[in-house]
């Protein structure tokens, strides 16, 4: 259904796919939902590409922020700033990378620190949107549109 959204030329398309906020019971969880979500991803890549339209499309999979990395008391993962993972495909963008890494125990990233800002101002470098440009409340007073503009050059293909 994504797939034929975009090929009839809607310019935005979310898909929700279940809440993924286990702070309990993860393993049963994930059971569920990790088989027919990677199934449903990777179909959709594929389909795009076959369509030829993956270069010219986002997939963007991702959460609001990380998980703790060790398994709480109650069989689940928490809240955890440190460290996340995104997802990122098509729009131009060289596939089969990894841009960064945490320490060992996942505790904190380590490599290529990158902030929620560095991957806006990427989305909007893509959807031609310059993230540096400067905004202006009802007030006049002048507001950043991005606090960090720099895009992810690894993602900017």
């Amino acid at each position: 259904m994504a797939r034929r959204l975009v090929g009839a030329g809607v310019p935005f398309v979310t898909l929700y796919f279940g809440g993924w906020d286990h702070h309990t019971d993860l393993f049963n969880a994930f059971d569920k939902k990790v088989p027919p979500f990677e199934s449903a991803i990777a179909a959709l890549i594929e389909d795009l590409k076959q369509q030829g339209m993956l270069d010219r499309t986002m997939v963007i999979a991702l959460g609001e922020f990380g998980r703790t990395p060790k398994i709480n008391d109650r069989g689940g993962r928490d809240h955890w700033s440190n460290a996340m993972s995104v997802m990122f495909a098509g729009g131009g963008t060289r596939g089969g990378q990894v841009i960064g890494a945490t320490d060992r125990q996942g505790y904190a990233a380590v490599e290529r620190i990158l902030s929620p800002e560095n991957f806006v101002s990427t989305v909007y470098r893509k959807l031609g949107i310059d993230p540096g440009q400067m905004m202006y409340s009802p007030d006049g007073r002048p507001v950043h549109l991005v606090s960090d503009a720099e895009p992810i050059s690894e993602l900017m293909g």
